[in-house]
């Protein structure tokens, strides 16, 4: 599967996380780079934090 094209070419891709299966109140800690991308991120907790962001892409 192929990313979608960008409506301009400089237009950065962005990446919706979604916590598969995971209890409502497990902890989710973000890993530093190099393998994460950016360092200094909290962690968080999945019933939380998934709410937030499906409030955040809602229509309505």
């Amino acid at each position: 599967m192929l990313p979608p094209q960008a409506a301009h070419p400089d237009e950065e891709l962005m990446s919706l996380v979604f916590f598969y299966e995971l209890d409502h109140d497990t902890v989710v800690t973000p890993l530093a780079p190099p393998v994460g991308r950016h360092g200094g991120l909290d962690p968080v907790v999945t019933a939380p934090f998934t709410r937030e962001r499906l409030d955040a892409i809602s229509v309505g």
